[in-house]
């Protein structure tokens, strides 16, 4: 009874005793934390806050930038303009027909530019046919990317080449479908605001499992860390993107900025478009609009992971210091609710595990937002599926840093690119 009693009345390492037991005199043997473990517990407790605090943050964020949709109203385009749809498309054979006709149903497309980046699935077939059905569909095929570019870049250039005396341009990925109306309603957005350049994120449309655990996750992460009001705000002149499923800008404000030519080798050419439009002084704004516009992004366990290295690696090119500090902040936001946990079951702390538990909810309500926003017709339940998403993100990271450092290349659409 004395032992039990001695032992159950021990303080923990927060009472600066670690464990107790009783000797063969009947007395307590009490030994006493070290002080490098006291201090883990402090350092642990302190990175636990950090992680609740950047995950209510993000949180904040992320509703802000997706409670605000920037085609909110029944507006309507009344002023007929020329708008040149271009489309780049590589092995989308899947894609061809539900691509073309979504963007043929938009009242201001008076040309559609289909270029064939060296397919080998049908993809230029499935256009011939397109073009042989409808005037206003032209088909450009390319055969070798000059060295230099980026596919999907040159692409975009050729085919902007052959807009004709379009007003606007309109670039989509063959993923994208856009609902009845959308197109005009862009417009009516653009011109009311005095717009150069809008570019729309929608819906995602998530095709296995794995997607639906983990793609709405990483697009909510995208709006939370990079916010559309700061897209949005003129002052700051840096920062900007643009989406690829949906551009929209005034030909001659592209060429003036120098169009896809001016980022010919930039393997993310939406995001460096849309920076160099803001730093170069047109007005653009970016926007969630669900209802007008859907998109797939990178199906797959393996393209979604390949993904992520061709949006990370190029941008920790040339300064790997500071990825790596920044890959060791999104670890510890990722990371830190399981250590936490860990850390208050072998210390006894309530507190490291009440901050466990907390950050671990708002995680679970950032998943659940992230999915029912960007992502409806996911189940919610997939919600729960942010543990495994936010792991492999870290991988992600790492993997990308590493790339980064040893000059690796990116395998993105069956070709080679040295980052």
């Amino acid at each position: 009874m004395f032992a039990r009693d001695a032992i159950s009345s021990v303080e923990r390492a927060s009472g600066k005793i670690l464990w107790a037991r009783p000797n063969r005199t009947h007395s307590v043997v009490k030994v006493v934390a070290p002080s490098w473990l006291l201090a883990g517990e402090l350092v642990t407790s302190a990175f636990a806050v950090l992680a609740l605090a950047a995950w209510l943050l993000l949180l904040a964020r992320m509703l802000g930038s997706l409670s605000s949709p920037v085609l909110d109203g029944p507006l309507h385009y009344a002023n007929r303009t020329s708008v040149a749809a271009i489309v780049p498309m590589r092995n989308e054979a899947e894609n061809v027909e539900g691509c073309i006709l979504s963007l043929l149903e938009q009242k201001g497309v008076t040309k559609l530019v289909a270029i064939d980046d060296g397919s080998s699935d049908g993809t230029g077939e499935l256009l011939a046919r397109a073009a042989a059905s409808d005037g206003r569909v032209e088909v450009l095929t390319v055969a070798d990317v000059p060295i230099g570019w980026v596919g999907k870049t040159n692409a975009c250039n050729l085919g902007s080449a052959r807009a004709g005396d379009a007003e606007w341009l309109l670039f989509v990925d063959a993923d994208t479908r856009l609902s009845a109306g959308a197109l005009d309603r862009a417009l009516a957005y653009a011109e009311e605001r005095g717009l150069d350049a809008l570019s729309l994120f929608g819906m995602v449309r998530c095709q296995n499992a794995w997607d639906r655990v983990a793609v709405p996750f990483y697009f909510g992460l995208l709006v939370a860390l990079f916010p559309i009001a700061a897209v949005n705000d003129p002052r700051k002149t840096t920062g900007a993107f643009f989406v690829g499923s949906f551009i929209l800008i005034r030909r001659l404000k592209y060429l003036e900025i120098g169009g896809h030519a001016a980022v010919a080798g930039d393997l993310v050419e939406d995001k460096a478009l849309g920076r160099l439009a803001k730093e170069k002084g047109l007005k653009v704004a970016l926007g969630f609009a669900p209802e007008a516009v859907s998109a797939v992004w990178a199906p797959g366990f393996k393209n979604g992971a390949n993904a992520l290295v061709r949006v990370l690696a190029p941008s920790m090119r040339g300064r790997i210091w500071v990825s790596a500090g920044y890959s060791f902040a999104m670890s510890v936001l990722f990371l830190m609710p399981f250590v936490s946990l860990l850390a208050g079951v072998l210390a006894g702390s309530s507190f490291l595990l009440l901050a466990a538990a907390a950050t671990l909810a708002v995680e679970l309500g950032f998943a659940l937002v992230s999915a029912a926003r960007i992502a409806p017709e996911v189940p919610s339940s997939f919600a729960l599926g942010f543990v495994p998403a936010s792991l492999v993100f870290v991988a992600v990271i790492w993997n990308s840093v590493i790339t980064a450092l040893r000059h690796r290349s990116v395998i993105w659409r069956g070709r080679e690119y040295r980052i």
